[in-house]
Parts: structure tokens; sequence; C-alpha cells
């Protein structure tokens, strides 16, 4: 693991490249978005880990690092008092300003597959700091 725990920086790769050029990073994703149930099941109060699946146009992208899935938010998202909710089960959310939609990932989630290819759990979030 590249990560330090406790320190905010992380050296992955993939955290470079994001940072760079997000679009090389993101062709080669896996396209998810956090399941409905998922969603529901939060509200009845669950705190177990997302669940994602795999969709067209979804919010955040899958990717294999070194056989270990990372998530991170797809570069055109934007992030609003409306998806800010679902978006602080993903990812935490450092200096977050309603109207201030411009972030940095400072690291991403890590995920773990229940159906390869298809459906993924949150093991551990990432971090976003917001600008």
């Amino acid at each position: 693991d590249h990560c330090v725990t406790g320190v905010q920086t992380c050296a992955l790769p993939i955290l470079l490249t994001y940072q760079q050029n997000p679009r090389s990073l993101l062709k080669n994703a896996i396209e998810v978005s956090e399941t409905d149930h998922s969603i529901d099941q939060r509200r009845l109060g669950d705190s177990q880990g997302a669940i994602l699946q795999k969709v067209s146009k979804g919010n955040y992208c899958i990717l294999d690092e070194g056989g270990v899935d990372y998530m991170v938010p797809k570069n055109n998202i934007r992030i609003n008092p409306y998806n800010l909710n679902t978006v602080e089960h993903l990812f935490e959310c450092q200096g977050y300003r309603s109207g201030y939609s411009g972030f940095q990932l400072i690291k991403p989630a890590r995920v773990s597959a229940i159906s390869r290819g298809e459906t993924w759990q949150v093991v551990e979030r990432g971090v976003l700091q917001f600008y």
C-alpha cells in the first residue's frame, strides 16, 4: 500500500495521473454509480459500505492499481447540496462549502468486487479536498 495511514498524502500512481490528466486514466475505467438499494438501506440506518454497480454515464470510475480496485469521481462531476450526502458516504469531503464545487482528489476510495466487473462495495472512503 502506497498510502501512509493517518497522513493526507498518497503516492499512488493513479492519483498523480488523475490530478494531471484524468481523461487518459478514465477512458480505461469502469463507470459506476451507487445502487438505489444501497442508498435506501443507508436511509434506513444501515452503516455498511456503499454498493456500486456498473452503469453507463456513472459519476464514479473503478480503476485497478496493482491488483487493488480503487474508485475515483469522474473529473466532470459537480458536487452540490443535492448529491453531497451520497458523495460523503464514498469520500471524506474536506472543506466543502455550498457554492464551491471545485475539488482535488487526495485519496481514492478502496473498493472490493462483489461480482467482478459488475458490483463493488466501498471498503475505505477516499478523501476530497474542496477549494
